[in-house]
């Protein structure tokens, strides 16, 4: 039989710890601690474990506070590292930046990775300058993330920058970040070398291991492929 999925409501998958959990952004897996960690669209930061489904509030989020509920809940991407499995990556798209925060320390603070909070790249200029150094660069309703590491330790994080119609890749080894594939807000659907191919709102990405990039281009309705070898 091919596998089932099975659904758990929140509202009866946790027994909450002095919250009340609404409008589930994201989850993400640790697998140093065993703990899933999840947002809210009521910007909190959340974890549980399946052995117990108990569900412990862990602080308020500081980057999207001015962020409107109803559009939070569709913005919000989260990933751990997978070399440094404790830091939490979070792509508030609706605030421009990508934070970071070491989970292994609740009281560590959340930092911006990347972007400026609150400026958003230009939706309509071809070229304004919007790459750089991480905390230099511009995004507009960045999106989901992934993070590829190859046998040289070369460290790179792919983002679906819906906004600006491209995928963007940060070097985590040096911090630069530039645009892999896309025309800088040229909308589209065309096919092509990364300088020609074009998308429309571009919101996930996903990486395999023989190096193929996987796009979810929103607008266009579509699952887009980018081979990276």
């Amino acid at each position: 039989r091919p596998p089932r999925s099975t659904l758990f409501p929140y509202t009866t998958l946790f027994r909450s710890t002095g919250t009340t959990l609404q409008r589930i952004a994201c989850i993400a897996y640790c697998t140093t601690d065993g703990y899933f960690y999840g947002r809210t669209a009521t910007k909190q930061l959340f974890r549980f474990k399946l052995e117990d489904m108990v569900c412990e509030y862990i602080k308020n989020d500081v980057y999207n506070s001015t962020t409107p509920e109803t559009e939070n809940s569709y913005i919000v991407s989260m990933m751990f590292d997978p070399t440094e499995p404790t830091h939490l990556y979070t792509s508030y798209g609706a605030s421009s930046v990508i934070t970071m925060q070491d989970v292994s320390k609740p009281e560590s603070e959340e930092i911006i990775y990347a972007g400026h909070l609150n400026v958003r790249a230009d939706n309509t200029s071809t070229t304004q300058v919007i790459n750089g150094y991480r905390t230099d660069c511009l995004f507009n309703w960045n999106n989901q993330m992934t993070i590829i590491v190859d046998e040289s330790g070369q460290k790179n994080m792919y983002i679906a920058d819906a906004g600006t119609q491209t995928i963007r890749k940060i070097d985590m080894n040096t911090g630069m970040v530039t645009t892999v594939v896309g025309r800088q807000n040229v909308k589209g659907n065309q096919s092509g070398t990364p300088l020609e191919a074009t998308f429309n709102w571009p919101k996930g990405v996903g990486l395999t291991a023989e190096g193929d990039l996987y796009i979810s281009d929103c607008g266009s309705g579509c699952v887009r492929k980018l081979s990276l070898r």
